[in-house]
């Protein structure tokens, strides 16, 4: 607690101790009492000597060096004894501030500094933050121009010009960079020349070698403006290594999934100003894709074809969804429309959707809608997709020979409710093109609408109610058809509500649905009544209010 003791102590002792890692934690020790005293420029300057002198400790120091205003950053300057103070005060000043003014005055001191490579490093970075390479509806020549346009001329020629040089401690770092920065400028035949030198002089390490090889291939694809046999051929090889080959390596420090992205957005643009929809969509999903029944078709003829070129079959691999996965969506889109018949042929196609299997029982009708609880349940069978919709149909054909209407209506306004997000087969719709999630509101809102639709569920209740032949059965059916009412006023009440406190202080909790008071009018002497009281506390509310 003593601190003027603690710098006496120090300058004492400093001579008479190695320059270890300890000596360096006393220095920022020092500096942090000086800190603390206000001194701010002298703090700052033995922060950048620890900087400089210490590498196991430079986070620490680039996390506390700390200039007040222009004055502290000036003072500290002028305590440094020689150029590689001055160089590292620099250094941690260029982390916090301009890296190009760093570099250049790093590099006016002292070439060979270790510290420009990691400001070279930042620069680059910082550069790529500004690049917009979403591509979104442009074309590539309109995300060409948008990148040279973020690219600053100043950098560019810095770092050209310190490459040039070939004075620094890694010059292959720098051609690579200065590369690097005419590809983003449109200059891909300056790049190349860059690269060439680079190879001739870097270390040949894993890392090393398959940067190189990344911005080779990024400056080659960016030379691309319409794609023809030739110029595919020059990005084949690579683009296999990029998609399958590198996530299976584990290169050290190598970072390559945004040139990956980069890559496939440059591709999917040149697919699309072409018209090719399917190439597009290939290497870019498009959320809405499927939703146009022509392009569904196109896609399935073309995932279905086998004589695929080289890039279509690279295309096809890195697609996140298979053939199953549109037999899938197909097979839930037919069921969800009640066509039972089109939903099995779609199933059929693949093998693998038909043996899903049910959580809970998809033909329950329980009072309360709890999936969880339905899956627990006891159960005399399990239902798979391929059984549950079989069995529909069947049910279907029953109902349309009037056998036994009361039952197989019911049971398929329970399968064709359960199916709903509000059932207990919610199983049946999630896949790879729909997706998945617990809340409706997951999902786009042309799906939205149908997986929160109880249209056919509410049809074969009302075909059940007319066959009932007693007040039990027509009981039920009555709080069936509630459910199927609460679900649909609750989509139109909150459908158009854009954020959660326009409708915070909302005190509905029940509304008194058509099936509620057919319920309370005409079945209240029996015994599904009782259950549904003690169950339902919208209908207890309703009854007891």
């Amino acid at each position: 607690n003593n601190k003027q003791n603690a710098i006496s102590f120090f300058y004492k002792t400093e001579k008479a101790v190695p320059k270890n890692t300890l000596y360096y934690r006393a220095v920022a020790y020092l500096a942090g009492i000086e800190f603390q005293k206000k001194n701010f420029a002298k703090s700052n300057y033995l922060y950048g000597v620890v900087f400089d002198k210490c590498p196991k400790m430079r986070i620490v120091a680039a996390d506390c060096f700390n200039p007040q205003e222009e004055k502290d950053w000036r003072q500290s300057l002028a305590m440094a004894k020689n150029s590689d103070e001055k160089a590292a005060l620099w250094a941690v000043q260029g982390y916090y501030g301009d890296e190009e003014q760093a570099i250049e005055e790093i590099y006016r001191l002292k070439p060979k500094s270790e510290h420009l490579d990691y400001l070279l490093t930042r620069l680059i970075n910082h550069q790529e933050i500004k690049i917009d390479q979403s591509f979104k509806d442009r074309t590539v020549q309109e995300n060409k121009k948008s990148t040279r346009d973020s690219i600053h001329l100043s950098i560019l020629n810095l770092v050209s010009r310190i490459a040039k040089s070939e004075n620094t401690s890694k010059p292959y770092l720098w051609n690579v960079a200065a590369g690097y920065l005419e590809t983003l400028n449109g200059n891909f035949d300056q790049a190349d020349s860059y690269f060439d030198k680079t190879e001739s002089t870097m270390p040949k390490t894993p890392l090393v070698l398959n940067q190189l090889r990344l911005l080779r291939f990024v400056n080659n694809l960016s030379k691309i403006d319409k794609l023809n046999p030739k110029n595919e051929k020059t990005i084949l090889q690579d683009l296999v290594w990029l998609y399958t080959e590198l996530p299976r390596e584990n290169i050290e420090n190598f970072r390559y999934e945004n040139a990956s992205q980069w890559s496939k957005n440059y591709l999917s643009a040149l697919y699309r100003s072409e018209k090719n929809i399917v190439m597009a969509e290939l290497f870019v999903r498009n959320n809405d894709f499927y939703d146009n029944e022509a392009d569904l078709k196109l896609m399935k003829a073309f995932l279905s074809k086998e004589n695929k070129s080289d890039i279509e079959k690279i295309a096809a691999n890195s697609y996140s969804l298979q053939l199953k996965d549109i037999n899938d969506y197909q097979a839930v889109k037919a069921a969800f429309a009640n066509k039972i018949p089109e939903a099995i042929a779609f199933m059929k196609q693949t093998d693998s959707l038909q043996y899903g299997t049910f959580y809970g029982n998809p033909f329950a009708g329980s009072i309360k809608d709890c999936h969880d609880c339905d899956h627990v349940a006891r159960q005399k069978r399990k239902y798979t997709m391929i059984e549950f919709l079989n069995t529909v149909k069947i049910m279907q054909d029953n109902v349309e020979q009037q056998k036994d209407v009361y039952t197989n209506s019911l049971l398929l306004g329970n399968a064709f409710y359960n199916i709903t997000h509000f059932g207990n087969a919610r199983l049946f719709y999630e896949g790879n093109i729909i997706g998945s999630g617990s809340s409706a509101y997951d999902f786009k809102p042309q799906i939205r609408t149908m997986i929160t639709n109880c249209y056919w569920a509410k049809m074969y209740y009302q075909k059940a109610f007319l066959a009932a032949k007693n007040n039990e059965q027509k009981a039920k059916c009555q709080y069936m058809l509630a459910k199927c009412q609460r679900n649909e006023y609750y989509n139109k009440k909150y459908s158009g509500v854009a954020n959660w406190w326009e409708i915070e202080n909302d005190k509905v909790n029940f509304i008194a649905w058509q099936g509620f008071k057919n319920l309370k009018t005409n079945y209240s002497k029996t015994k599904y009544y009782q259950d549904v009281i003690a169950e339902c506390g919208y209908f207890y509310t309703y009854i007891y209010q």
